[in-house]
């Protein structure tokens, strides 16, 4: 796991499984779980069932056009529901200084 998902959250498969759906976001084309375990420095074998796991559920896909997992469609709901509205009114992150 990557340490930037370990600093940001303590539950080791929930900071994984978010640093994996960063690394596809931030892909150009869709990313391989082997790739993804090579980014989130990860064993690739954790990997895999945090990258099936979140593909049953519907936030990542392998469409037959691209060689890899992309963001699917819940992780694009989410990321729906963020409209700019909604980001005035959210709070600081905890870890700023209040």
């Amino acid at each position: 796991m990557s340490a930037a998902a370990v600093e940001r959250l303590p539950e080791r498969g929930l900071g994984l499984a978010l640093d994996i759906l960063e690394q596809v976001a931030r892909s150009d084309g869709g990313l391989s779980a082997a790739e993804i375990a090579r980014h989130v420095r990860a064993a690739r074998a954790t990997v895999y069932r945090v990258v099936n796991a979140l593909a049953r559920d519907g936030y990542l896909m392998r469409p037959d056009d691209v060689s890899g997992f992309v963001l699917g469609p819940r992780a694009r709901d989410l990321a729906d529901a963020m409209d700019e509205s909604r980001l005035r009114v959210l709070p600081r992150p905890l870890t700023e200084d209040v």
